[in-house]
This record gives structure tokens, C-alpha cells and sequence, in this order.
């Protein structure tokens, strides 16, 4: 049998061998994940190997919540989510000019933690599953409404913008749980769609152009493939890190998520999770520019219901 470095270097140089760069990336972060998790739990919990180890899945990654039982038959949750962030990009809207098809000054948008409860109209978002056995399937939506102001080229003729926007995110996915050897450690791998959809208005102040208002509203479909990593402290408390990458030039260009959060187990059937999450998104087709990237404290209370009947 090959030594142990010897099939880590060759899995390590099939991955890079694909011409997929994008699933390179998901497929070297999994693969690295985990051997890393490996090797600590390795290092630290390899003791009585006669002991009981307690068991953790796909639900608690994405539920926020660590059980000691074995696999339930089935689990459902939901998870009420506060997103504090800030948010930086550009945007341009297609609009009408003398009959012709065009597209509007680029608006540059830069807030931070502060702008985003100030300018915040009003937002919800929940997560959640519905799972059996090692399969789930895991749902997030996001809807929020705000106005910020932009800043312009200095060539464009106004002397500056705001925008308006509407903003709803949905991500549907399934997921498997990859278990590892030891239990402290788990990893869970998720394919599947995130529909994006906003509604925006821009309104650009007379400089040496008269004042322009563009209005435009736009729907899309990402393909998203990413990968968790959990890692448990203890019964009550365990963190996780989240990565996944979408778009590939079939909608957007690219979009990718990345997020770390450590979550505390309240009682049997409630969770509460602080975090960061980073969400970014470049779509620019038919005149129609979103690049933005939004980042910020995540705080999230869940319930979490399981049988095993």
C-alpha cells in the first residue's frame, strides 16, 4: 500500500489537473478541510479509542445545533437571521435615451456597519432544512430593502447618485454529510441554485447633465456548489466554517460565499449563532451591471425539531 503522503499528493495534483477552475477551488478547499481536521483530531483525540463518541451531521451544521444521538430519521428547522453589514460595489441600470437602448452612469456604492442600520428600510431573513437521514434539503432566503448614496465618475455630468433597491435571495440546495473518522470533526458537501431578484432605482443629481432617474428590476438563477466544515468544543458549543462558489459564467460571472460562526446550543430544541458572512456577486449582462459585495456580523435564534421514529 502507497504511504499516506504519497495518496495525499496524488489526490492534490488530480484536482489541479481539472480545467474547472472554479471546482478546483471547492474541491481543494473540501480536500484540504479535510486532512486538516484529520490531523487535529488526530493529535488531540486520540486517546481511548473504547469511548462513546458523540455524533454530529449535516442538520447540526446547518441548524446550529450539536446532538449526541445517532442520526435521526427526520429533522426540520428554522432559523430567524439578523445581517449587520456593510456593502461596496458598482451598479449601472439599461435605460431608454432618444429611442436607443443604453446604459446609465456607473454608481459606486461604498457603507459601512453603521450606513447599513441607518439606511436599512427593512429586511428578513430565515434558514433552515428538511432532512432524513444524511440527506437534506437546506433552504435561505434573504429580502431587504434600502437607500444609499453613490458616488459618480467625475466625467459622467452629475454630481452624484442614490439608489434605492429591493434586494431577495433564495438559496435551495441539497446536502450530504461526509463524515470523518474522528467525531469531532465533520464535513457536509451542498449543490444547488440561488435565485437572485432586485428591483432598483437610481437618481442622478444635475451637474452638467440634467438629473436622470433609471428604474430597472432583474431576476437570475446561480448555480452554487459549496462545502462545510464543523469542528465541536463541546455539547453546547461548536463553530463552522462555510464556503461555496456559483455562477460560472452561466448568470452571473461569479458569486461566492464564505462564512465562519460559532454557535451555542440554548436547550433541546433551541440554538442561537454569532458570526461573519461575506457574500459577493458579479453579474453584468444586457447593460445590466451588479457587482456587490456585502459583509458583516451575522446573528441567527433557531428552532430544531427531530424523531426518530
Amino acid at each position: 500500500m502507497p504511504p499516506p503522503h504519497f495518496i495525499v499528493f496524488y489526490h492534490i495534483k488530480k484536482i489541479f489537473q481539472m480545467e474547472n477552475h472554479l471546482l478546483k477551488f471547492v474541491m481543494f478547499f473540501f480536500f484540504a478541510n479535510t486532512c486538516c481536521a484529520q490531523i487535529v483530531a488526530d493529535r488531540f483525540f486520540s486517546g481511548d479509542k473504547s469511548k462513546i463518541v458523540p455524533r454530529i451531521s449535516i442538520e447540526k451544521i446547518t441548524n446550529q445545533m450539536v446532538s449526541y444521538d445517532p442520526l435521526p430519521k427526520f429533522a426540520f428547522s428554522a432559523n430567524a437571521n439578523i445581517w449587520i453589514q456593510s456593502i461596496s460595489g458598482s451598479t449601472a441600470l439599461p435605460m431608454e435615451l432618444q429611442g436607443q437602448t443604453s446604459k446609465s452612469p456607473v454608481a459606486k456604492i461604498s457603507h459601512n456597519f453603521v450606513d447599513g442600520l441607518k439606511y436599512l428600510k427593512y429586511g428578513v431573513a430565515f434558514t433552515g432544512l428538511l432532512q432524513v437521514k444524511k440527506i437534506a434539503f437546506v433552504y435561505g432566503l434573504d429580502y431587504v430593502q434600502f437607500k444609499y448614496s453613490c458616488y459618480v465618475p467625475e466625467n459622467s455630468g452629475y454630481k452624484d447618485a442614490s439608489i434605492k433597491s429591493t434586494l431577495f435571495s433564495a438559496d435551495l440546495c441539497l446536502a450530504y454529510d461526509a463524515k470523518l473518522k474522528r467525531q469531532k470533526v465533520s464535513n457536509a458537501i451542498y449543490a444547488g441554485t440561488r435565485i437572485w431578484s432586485t428591483d432598483n432605482t437610481l437618481d442622478f443629481t444635475e451637474k452638467t447633465k440634467p438629473q436622470l432617474n433609471v428604474s430597472y428590476s432583474k431576476t437570475w438563477v446561480d448555480p452554487i456548489v459549496g462545502v462545510y466544515t464543523l469542528y465541536e468544543f463541546s455539547e453546547k458549543l461548536f463553530a463552522y466554517l462555510k464556503a461555496e462558489v456559483g455562477g460560472y459564467g452561466l448568470s452571473s460571472k461569479i458569486s461566492y460565499l464564505l462564512q465562519g460562526s460559532t454557535v451555542i446550543r440554548i436547550t433541546k430544541h433551541l440554538n442561537a449563532m454569532a458570526g461573519l458572512k461575506l457574500l459577493s456577486v458579479n453579474y453584468d449582462k444586457n447593460d445590466f451591471l451588479w457587482k456587490i459585495s456585502q459583509s458583516g456580523l451575522l446573528l441567527s435564534l433557531g428552532y430544531r425539531f427531530e424523531s426518530n421514529r
